[in-house]
Protein backbone atom coordinates (compact mmCIF):
# COMPACT_ATOMS: atom_id res chain seq x y z
CA UNK A 1 0.00 0.00 0.00
CA UNK A 2 1.35 3.55 -0.77
CA UNK A 3 1.08 6.45 1.44
CA UNK A 4 1.53 10.16 0.78
CA UNK A 5 2.21 12.64 3.88
CA UNK A 6 2.47 15.85 3.71
CA UNK A 7 4.03 17.55 6.73
CA UNK A 8 2.25 20.76 8.57
CA UNK A 9 4.61 23.40 8.70
CA UNK A 10 6.20 23.97 12.14
CA UNK A 11 6.55 28.13 10.97
CA UNK A 12 3.36 28.30 9.70
CA UNK A 13 4.59 28.79 5.86
CA UNK A 14 4.26 27.27 2.65
CA UNK A 15 7.25 24.82 2.63
CA UNK A 16 5.96 21.30 3.32
CA UNK A 17 7.75 18.26 2.31
CA UNK A 18 6.03 15.45 0.69
CA UNK A 19 7.28 11.80 1.56
CA UNK A 20 5.51 8.95 -0.32
CA UNK A 21 5.90 5.44 1.10
CA UNK A 22 5.34 2.04 -0.51
CA UNK A 23 6.40 -0.67 2.40
CA UNK A 24 9.47 0.19 3.92
CA UNK A 25 10.40 2.51 0.75
CA UNK A 26 10.70 6.06 0.82
CA UNK A 27 10.68 8.92 -1.35
CA UNK A 28 11.08 12.69 -0.35
CA UNK A 29 10.26 15.79 -2.57
CA UNK A 30 11.50 18.79 -1.18
CA UNK A 31 12.03 19.48 2.37
CA UNK A 32 10.95 22.33 2.74
CA UNK A 33 12.80 25.15 5.16
CA UNK A 34 16.05 24.69 7.01
CA UNK A 35 13.67 24.79 10.18
CA UNK A 36 11.46 21.91 8.57
CA UNK A 37 14.15 19.38 9.01
CA UNK A 38 13.82 18.26 12.95
CA UNK A 39 9.83 17.56 11.97
CA UNK A 40 11.36 15.85 8.60
CA UNK A 41 13.65 13.90 10.22
CA UNK A 42 11.64 12.81 13.22
CA UNK A 43 8.89 11.55 10.62
CA UNK A 44 11.47 9.57 8.37
CA UNK A 45 12.73 8.00 11.54
CA UNK A 46 9.04 7.25 12.44
CA UNK A 47 8.55 6.03 8.96
CA UNK A 48 11.90 3.48 9.11
CA UNK A 49 14.71 6.13 8.18
CA UNK A 50 15.37 4.15 4.60
CA UNK A 51 14.78 6.66 1.91
CA UNK A 52 15.05 5.76 -1.76
CA UNK A 53 15.05 9.05 -3.36
CA UNK A 54 15.46 12.84 -2.55
CA UNK A 55 13.67 14.97 -5.15
CA UNK A 56 14.37 18.83 -5.36
CA UNK A 57 11.39 20.24 -7.54
CA UNK A 58 13.53 23.71 -7.45
CA UNK A 59 16.34 25.42 -5.58
CA UNK A 60 14.52 27.84 -3.23
CA UNK A 61 15.34 27.61 0.14
CA UNK A 62 11.42 26.95 0.85
CA UNK A 63 12.12 23.71 -0.99
CA UNK A 64 16.01 22.78 -0.50
CA UNK A 65 17.32 23.66 2.76
CA UNK A 66 14.97 21.10 4.53
CA UNK A 67 16.91 18.52 2.48
CA UNK A 68 20.29 20.02 2.96
CA UNK A 69 19.99 20.20 7.18
CA UNK A 70 18.57 16.61 7.52
CA UNK A 71 21.43 15.71 5.21
CA UNK A 72 23.56 17.35 7.98
CA UNK A 73 21.94 15.29 10.39
CA UNK A 74 23.55 12.13 8.43
CA UNK A 75 19.95 11.27 6.62
CA UNK A 76 21.44 9.75 3.37
CA UNK A 77 19.31 8.25 0.24
CA UNK A 78 20.29 6.01 -2.94
CA UNK A 79 19.77 9.32 -4.87
CA UNK A 80 19.58 12.81 -4.72
CA UNK A 81 17.44 13.63 -7.94
CA UNK A 82 16.88 17.19 -9.80
CA UNK A 83 15.80 18.66 -12.85
CA UNK A 84 18.87 20.75 -12.82
CA UNK A 85 22.44 19.68 -14.34
CA UNK A 86 24.31 18.78 -11.45
CA UNK A 87 26.36 21.57 -12.46
CA UNK A 88 24.04 24.00 -12.67
CA UNK A 89 25.43 27.41 -11.03
CA UNK A 90 22.70 28.37 -7.96
CA UNK A 91 24.38 28.56 -4.81
CA UNK A 92 21.53 26.60 -2.94
CA UNK A 93 21.37 23.82 -5.83
CA UNK A 94 25.41 23.68 -5.50
CA UNK A 95 25.88 23.21 -1.45
CA UNK A 96 23.00 20.37 -1.54
CA UNK A 97 25.02 18.67 -4.39
CA UNK A 98 28.14 19.37 -2.40
CA UNK A 99 26.42 17.84 1.06
CA UNK A 100 25.12 14.85 -1.35
CA UNK A 101 28.42 13.77 -2.24
CA UNK A 102 30.07 14.17 0.96
CA UNK A 103 26.70 11.83 2.35
CA UNK A 104 27.68 9.63 -0.30
CA UNK A 105 24.42 9.94 -2.29
CA UNK A 106 24.75 9.89 -5.95
CA UNK A 107 22.91 12.68 -8.28
CA UNK A 108 20.71 12.06 -10.58
CA UNK A 109 18.87 14.75 -13.63
CA UNK A 110 15.64 13.98 -13.97
CA UNK A 111 13.96 14.36 -17.42
CA UNK A 112 10.31 14.76 -18.34
CA UNK A 113 8.59 11.64 -18.31
CA UNK A 114 11.25 9.49 -16.40
CA UNK A 115 9.97 7.19 -14.22
CA UNK A 116 10.75 6.38 -10.38
CA UNK A 117 10.03 2.84 -8.81
CA UNK A 118 9.33 3.06 -5.15
CA UNK A 119 8.09 -0.33 -3.78
CA UNK A 120 5.32 -1.65 -6.24
CA UNK A 121 4.22 2.16 -7.22
CA UNK A 122 5.73 4.22 -10.51
CA UNK A 123 5.98 7.67 -10.03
Amino acid sequence: MSTLYMLKSVTDTIAMPLIFQDGSELAVIDGGFASEGENLAAKLNELGGRVKYWVLTHPHDDHIDGLYRIMQFGFTADEFLSPFKESFSHDLHSRTVRQAEKSAIPYRQLFENDQLTLGNTTL
